[in-house]
């Protein structure tokens, strides 16, 4: 921080000529005088040289650290077998993904969401008549709404289950 310089005015000297507070000089911001003072980032190949052939001591606890960190010290031992099959086959994803026309806006895409939930719904009604042939559209209708029921009903279970299962491999 610069330092402020108070000088003291004697009776027979004005202010006008000289001011009551002398600045300090203004350094600019915008790049260091020396270079001792900036970081390195480029290192030569000698320095490069000397820094490898005195390798960092390390202790067997902090290789173990580390080790546990990178999940290498159990399990396997290549990293990238852990990781998951989609991503191991990322150009398989990436052709799938070409193939597709995703919505250019939300519009589009929730015209896009009512029409295929309306496809879905008729193929529902559909196939619930090819079970039913020569069944009125209220015994259609009614079916419709217990098999959504039962639908329901198993998802509820499913979740309940799931449920104990989260808790049972992944909280204790």
């Amino acid at each position: 921080m610069p330092s402020r310089k108070y000088t003291r005015v004697t009776e027979g000297a004005s202010s006008t000529k000289q001011p009551m507070v002398s600045e300090a000089r203004v350094r600019s911001y915008a790049r260091e005088r020396g270079r001792k003072r900036a970081p390195q980032v480029a290192l030569g190949i000698a320095t490069v040289k000397r820094r490898l052939k005195k390798p960092v001591k390390r202790t067997k606890r902090g290789i173990a650290w580390a080790l546990e960190i990178a999940g290498i010290g159990e399990g396997r031992a290549d990293l990238s077998e852990n990781a998951p099959r989609w991503l191991r086959r990322m150009d398989l994803v990436k052709a799938e993904m070409k193939t597709v026309r995703f919505p250019r806006t939300a519009q589009e895409g929730f015209r896009q969401c009512a029409e295929l939930s309306d496809t879905a719904r008729r193929w529902f009604r559909q196939s619930i008549g090819a079970d039913h042939p020569g069944a009125s559209e209220e015994k259609i209708e009614k079916e419709r709404r217990l098999l959504l029921a039962r639908f329901s009903a198993a998802e509820a279970r499913r979740i309940a289950k799931w449920k104990k299962e989260l808790d049972r491999y992944f909280r204790g």
